[in-house]
Formats: C-alpha cells, structure tokens, sequence
C-alpha cells in the first residue's frame, strides 16, 4: 500500500468559515463529507472482508466523537506535544494557532482520548523512533511482519 492510498480521496475543502455559507452551499459541504465517509466505511468492509487483510488503520482526530471507536478492535493514543503539533499543523495544513485550538475545542479533550485509548505513541521524536514503537504494538498485538 502506497502512502496515497492511505489518505481520502474526496475530501470536501473546508471553507475558512462555515458560518458565512448559504444554506444551499452548507448542505453541500455536509454532503461531500458523508460521501466521504460513506466511501471509507465501504473500502474498510471490503478490506476487512479480504482474508489477506491483517491490519486497518484509521487516522482519525474525531475518532471517539464520530463513533469510529466501536467499529476498531483497538485505539491508539499517538501523543505529540503542543509546540510539535502546532508546527506540524502550520506547516501541513496551513492553520494557525487560533484555529488549532478551534478544532481541538470542539473534540474531546487529550486526557480522555488518551484514557480511552489501549496503547499509546509518542510522536515526539525521529520517524524511525515512531516506527520503533509502532512495530513493538504490531508485536504485541500478533500481527509483527
């Protein structure tokens, strides 16, 4: 699996202010992202329908909010301090600090994702000290390559 395949294929742009969009124009971003979702439920049945499937990982920030937790056999809490994840986000997507905490305050709070979750991974240094990680879960978990 190539890294694109792992990122959406649809995904609706999200208009810098959702509060000063027309109805008409609201609905349709709404639409855009249920077919998204709808879209990704249908590829993880299908992957999780292929015996040659071990693994299904999703990303997702509002994981616990949007129920994706009931249909994932385990959560993973993947840590990044505050200044790392403000500059990944500035970098990556383009957000400032205001709109960061915007978003985080409109989910759950850190503590509670990282209490509900089983596992946890810190993101805070090299990528190969993640994958590091990574790859003891796999391990622990019976499913290590």
């Amino acid at each position: 699996m190539d890294e694109e395949d792992l990122q959406p294929q649809h995904k609706p742009a999200k208009p810098k202010d959702l509060t000063l969009l027309s109805i008409a124009e609201l609905e349709n971003y709404i639409l855009g992202l249920e077919t998204e979702i709808a879209r990704a439920r249908e590829e993880i049945a299908a992957a999780g329908g292929d015996a040659g499937t071990r693994l299904i990982v999703l990303d997702a920030a509002v994981m616990l909010e949007a129920g994706w937790n009931n249909v994932c056999d385990r959560l993973v809490y993947v840590h990044v301090p505050r200044e790392a994840r403000l500059k990944r986000l500035a970098a990556g997507r383009g957000w400032d600090p205001k709109e960061v905490e915007e978003r985080e305050g409109a989910q759950r709070s850190l503590t509670e994702k990282a209490t509900r979750a089983g596992d946890a991974v810190d993101n805070s240094g090299s990528p190969a000290e993640v994958q590091r990680q990574v790859d003891d879960l796999l391990a622990q978990w019976g499913l290590a390559p």
